[in-house]
């Protein structure tokens, strides 16, 4: 029989040190994979090496045989049984993250083939912004159940506490924290896919979760859709009408912090150098959502303009769009069919290249320009204003509100 610790825990085969705790002193951390590059450390548990969740597979393996295993399962003893044919070696309280491995081992399969969706895949991509919207109160309810997703050929029977998602369609997994994770918008639309594990319908939680994952950066509305498409033709129409609700909400974001990067430009002067502002008047607001026309040339809308600087603001909001525009729920009017990539990028280029022939300065941000880095964007706003100063006017442009 192997040998066992006091605390009636099982030495670890294969590590010389747990991933989720402190490192310990003489021993390499172990590397983690992450999605972003601002990763969050991983979580400490404070249990002693060898507690991982042993399957019977692992406990044959060590000598211990089924009526063993189950003796140190009985009620007051050192081992528990979260999950059926899953051990876990100690008699504390299970923590989050011991409960994910041990649905996991007892999901099986090879690396890949088996990986969290849904609420508990969004918690473990980002857990306030994302999951935050779908909290629960221990005190008043159990935990949500782990969402497991798995291929349609799986035959598994999910017990207590584990919700199985079976697809045709198996996405390439995001390893975080050595855990197998489906991609946020895979992760979002299962969450607010009709049936067992979505929203339940709720048209308020689902425009939620899809404007968090849009704010945030962690999808680009074209993802959702994608995800969105794959849905029943005859449960698609609300989803599909909380996306664009939810990509009006995201772009209207972007312009408030837009907005407020330009406050902190407006009523400085223009040049940093006290000496060389000494006859410069200071920044003043610029007109707001307006539309720009020369002669010659297409309108052009734009976020924001300096007239007499000749400077424009141009928000890029390509990861909010999907491509179609949202209609009224009465409307009788066919959609056209939606923009690709490929020609929304050319429908910026062209606006571009219009307004610089017209002789305006195009400041060309985006909003994980404006989420991720604030100060280096007004830099940039009071560079372009700084260097009209020395630039000759450019050609007669008329400005109408849009």
């Amino acid at each position: 029989m192997s040998a066992m610790h006091h605390d009636g825990t099982l030495p670890h085969p294969r590590f010389d040190g747990d991933p989720r705790v402190p490192h310990q002193a003489g021993r390499p951390p172990l590397p983690v994979t992450r999605r972003s590059p601002a990763a969050r450390p991983p979580t400490a548990t404070g249990r002693p090496r060898g507690t991982e969740p042993l399957t019977v597979a692992d406990l044959r393996a060590r000598g211990i045989g089924r009526a063993e295993a189950a003796r140190r399962c009985r009620p007051g003893g050192p081992w528990q049984m979260p999950f059926p044919g899953v051990h876990v070696p100690h008699s504390g309280p299970i923590d989050h993250p011991e409960r994910l491995r041990a649905a996991l081992r007892w999901a099986g399969g090879r690396p890949g083939e088996v990986l969290f969706g849904g609420l508990t895949a969004l918690e473990l991509h980002d857990p306030e912004p994302l999951a935050g919207h779908a909290e629960h109160d221990p005190r008043s309810a159990p935990p949500p159940p782990i969402t497991l997703v798995v291929s349609h050929t799986r035959r598994l029977r999910a017990p207590a506490g584990v919700l199985l998602l079976r697809t045709r369609h198996l996405p390439r997994p995001v390893w975080i924290d050595g855990l197998p994770v489906v991609p946020v918008a895979r992760a979002v639309a299962d969450a607010v896919a009709p049936g067992p594990g979505g929203a339940d319908g709720d048209p308020a939680a689902v425009r939620a979760l899809m404007t968090a994952a849009l704010i945030g950066g962690h999808c680009t509305a074209r993802e959702l859709a994608r995800e969105v498409e794959r849905f029943p033709r005859d449960r698609r129409r609300g989803p599909a009408r909380a996306l664009e609700e939810s990509c009006a909400a995201a772009r209207a974001f972007a312009q408030d912090s837009l907005r407020e990067v330009v406050r902190a430009v407006v009523g400085a002067p223009p040049r940093e150098d006290p000496s060389a502002a000494a006859g410069d008047a200071p920044i003043a607001e610029p007109l707001w959502n307006v539309e720009l026309r020369a002669a010659g040339e297409a309108p052009a809308a734009v976020d924001a303009h300096w007239p007499g600087e000749g400077v424009a603001l141009v928000l890029d909001t390509r990861e909010c769009s999907t491509g179609t525009a949202l209609l009224p729920e009465t409307s009788h009017t066919p959609r056209c069919s939606p923009l690709t990539e490929a020609e929304e990028t050319a429908g910026y280029t062209r606006r571009r290249e219009a307004l610089e022939r017209s002789g305006v300065t195009v400041v060309h941000l985006t909003p994980r320009g404006l989420r991720e880095a604030p100060d280096l964007q007004a830099v940039v706003i009071r560079t372009a204003l700084t260097d009209a100063l020395d630039r000759p006017p450019g050609r007669y442009v008329t400005v109408l509100p849009r």
